[in-house]
């Protein structure tokens, strides 16, 4: 739809509307970048007119129009309008992919809003997405909403992209996850919309392995991650309430020296960089003691994704044999 959405829309701009009058300045442009009820307005009005240039609006144009609208719609909150105006758009034109992505969102949307005016969240969980349900897995194990969505914006836009990472869970962005998170945890819908609230507790880096455990979460569905990742993830100085053993990005063993610059936490620019946030390529690794080879690419090692996060404290925890990080990194 892309290609023929830029030929049409850019033809729009020479239209008039049919009628006595000629559109209002801007209609066009305003409905073609959505994005303020302002807009929604503009391309209502396009709608109700419909005609262009003395002639019928065509199915294909009232599909763009009512996919602009739709998409204004549910990013303003309008949720049950976006759905209605998307159900539209597929009906005109049903091989549309962006409107099918749309009315997914949307639907997903207006389901956790309806959660948050609700009483208390749904105890049954078989039906949540995947993020619904590792919400319902980290309220359980008494991560506060914050902490939670802190935690999933973690796995969700780190390591991999976030369009790779969110749409091999059905979901299509990460723009509802406050909305999510506060359908779990009963909050209200002007605290959901507060996003001064929800960045309160954020930097927790970008969550591949567990700094405590070694378990590899970027590998598991959200929902097997919330029940595996350690409880000490619930700080947002974590990297001083884990037990730093394993590289967050890359997973290797931290020596002492790696184990004492990563203390210094998400915010030091070398730290940061260094131990949690997203760099270009791998950390350089030692063979572990037992290795067979003088040296292990992480990319090709087996991960090992069946490690207990959480070890009751009379057993002694089975920690991965992940090669060590090397201090080449450290030097520069």
């Amino acid at each position: 739809m892309k290609a023929v959405l830029s030929v049409i829309m850019f033809s729009l701009g020479l239209i008039v509307l049919g009628g006595d009058r000629p559109a209002q300045a801007g209609d066009v442009d305003d409905c073609n970048n959505a994005y303020t009820m302002t807009d929604v307005e503009a391309c209502s009005r396009i709608l109700k007119s419909g005609k262009l240039n003395g002639r019928r609006l065509t199915d294909e144009l009232k599909a763009i129009v009512l996919y602009k609208r739709g998409k204004a719609r549910s990013t303003n909150g309008k949720y049950k309008a976006a759905v209605k105006d998307l159900k539209k758009s597929l009906q005109l034109n049903p091989n549309d992919p962006e409107a099918k992505d749309a009315l997914a969102l949307a639907r997903q949307q207006l389901r956790s809003a309806k959660s948050i005016s609700s009483a208390s969240a749904p105890k049954n969980t078989k039906k949540l997405s995947e993020w619904e349900r590792a919400a319902a897995v980290l309220k359980k194990r008494g991560f506060s909403a914050k902490q939670a969505f802190a935690v999933l914006k973690s796995f969700g836009c780190g390591y991999y992209s976030t369009e790779c990472r969110v749409e091999a869970f059905g979901e299509h962005n990460l723009n509802n996850l406050p909305l999510i998170v506060a359908a779990r945890y009963s909050l209200s819908r002007k605290t959901a919309d507060d996003s001064q609230y929800w960045n309160s507790d954020i930097s927790r880096g970008d969550i591949v392995y567990d700094v405590q455990s070694g378990a590899y979460l970027g590998g598991m569905r959200p929902s097997r991650a919330a029940r595996s990742i350690s409880r000490c993830y619930k700080s947002k100085k974590f990297f001083k309430s884990c037990k730093l053993r394993y590289h967050q990005k890359d997973g290797c063993r931290l020596t002492k020296k790696w184990v004492k610059l990563c203390r210094k936490g998400t915010n030091d620019p070398v730290s940061g960089e260094l131990c949690y946030w997203d760099i270009k390529g791998d950390l350089p690794v030692l063979p572990s003691a037992k290795a067979t080879k003088s040296r292990i690419a992480l990319n090709d090692a087996k991960r090992q994704t069946k490690v207990a996060a959480v070890v009751p404290k009379k057993k002694k925890a089975k920690l991965p044999k992940w090669p060590y990080c090397t201090h080449e990194q450290l030097s520069q």
